[in-house]
């Protein structure tokens, strides 16, 4: 392709591409900026911002999210940012991030100072909003200041890279990169076989569950997800109750919200009425298979733990090689959570005909899930 065609394809691209801001959900607007974050992370002068700002975003999830639900103009400006920074979910931007690092710096600082400053609007007491509203004068102007910069950062990046040229180049490369993609799904669907192994592998996941009906049991599902993004709780949380006081219900749909956030690291339930046998030593396996389906890292160190020692059944150990050591060996950028269901299901008290009973089973939770990091 000439340069005079490449140029052409490129005004044409650019002639039927309307600009539309479109309205988001936050949770896409989170998943943006946990893209972006990664990608500053790449940057070695970027990362001190990246690990402040993803800070920032995970204690301030929910008043965050408030505000983007009740307040048009803080809508408008994440809208703003996602458009800013969108580009990053077009194609893999690994090759030129280094390049752009100034401006995903610019980016990271204005994020810092977004968030800090939206934060702290929505604790200020009621006698102080009085005065200083989010939606006074004052604020409009801070939150349209915002806005502004976003947009000028938006400017940096179209005159540092021609997108539509950058698309074009994209495009001739496609059947590279789909036969790259098929010959790295038939790795996966290799390595995956192999984690099936995994005592267990196939008892976990939230389907199948009964849930809270919609609007029950927010008190305690909100005191749960705090606990989650406290900095300063045990890596633990303990739900005790009577037998039918809809414990199981609510361990279900607090895993379904944490899936939405992609904070589920995994969802165990034991049950009596199954038709197939679960015991303590399906969980560890059910857990690191769970585990392995998030992220590459996470997916590499439980596949080599797997091909060492798949078959073992020594809880202490499973626990140990399948779920410990791979989490603290691993990168993991946003909290995960490991729900387990039914306890008191799993098996008989005490151990018997060498197999564990459940109170060997606790004690290897508690010992092995205290060293891991409180998120």
């Amino acid at each position: 392709m000439t340069n005079e065609e490449l140029a052409k394809l490129s005004m044409t691209v650019a002639a039927v591409r309307p600009v539309v801001m479109e309205t988001k959900t936050f949770p896409v607007v989170m998943s943006y900026l946990q893209r972006f974050v990664e990608i500053g992370g790449v940057v070695a002068e970027v990362h001190p911002y990246a690990k402040t700002v993803w800070g920032l975003i995970t204690i301030g999830y929910r008043v965050l999210q408030t505000q983007y639900d009740q307040d048009n103009k803080v809508k408008d400006l994440w809208d703003t940012v996602c458009t800013t920074i969108e580009f990053l979910n077009e194609a893999e931007p690994l090759q030129f991030v280094k390049h752009l690092s100034g401006t995903i710096q610019a980016i990271m600082e204005q994020l810092h100072a977004c968030i800090v400053y939206l934060t702290q609007v929505k604790a200020r007491t009621k006698a102080e909003a009085a005065f200083a509203a989010v939606f006074s004068a004052e604020s409009d102007l801070t939150l349209r200041k915002f806005s502004d910069s976003f947009a000028d950062l938006k400017i940096q990046l179209d005159q540092r890279i021609n997108l539509n040229q950058w698309k074009v180049i994209q495009h001739t490369q496609s059947q590279i990169n789909s036969l790259s993609i098929q010959v790295n799904e038939a790795v996966k669907n290799s390595e995956n076989a192999e984690l099936r192994h995994l005592p267990g592998f196939n008892l976990g996941g939230i389907q199948g569950n009964s849930f809270c009906l919609v609007g029950t049991r927010t008190k305690i599902l909100d005191d749960m997800l705090d606990w989650v993004v406290s900095d300063s709780g045990t890596s633990m949380l303990w739900l005790s109750g009577p037998a039918g006081t809809g414990k199981s219900s609510i361990a279900a749909s607090f895993a379904l919200q944490l899936e939405s956030m992609h904070w589920l690291g995994a969802f165990f339930r034991f049950r009596r009425d199954s038709a197939e046998e679960i015991t303590p030593c399906h969980l560890f396996g059910s857990i690191a298979y769970q585990l392995a389906m998030i992220s590459d890292d996470l997916h590499a160190h439980i596949l080599a733990a797997t091909k060492k020692s798949a078959h073992i059944t020594l809880l202490q150990k499973q626990a140990q090689d399948f779920v410990v050591t791979p989490l603290q060996n691993s990168i993991i950028a946003q909290p995960l959570v490991i729900v387990i269901d039914a306890l008191d299901e799993s098996a008989q008290e005490a151990d018997k005909n060498g197999m564990p009973g459940r109170r060997s089973l606790v004690q290897t939770i508690v010992a092995a899930f205290a060293t891991l990091p409180n998120q």
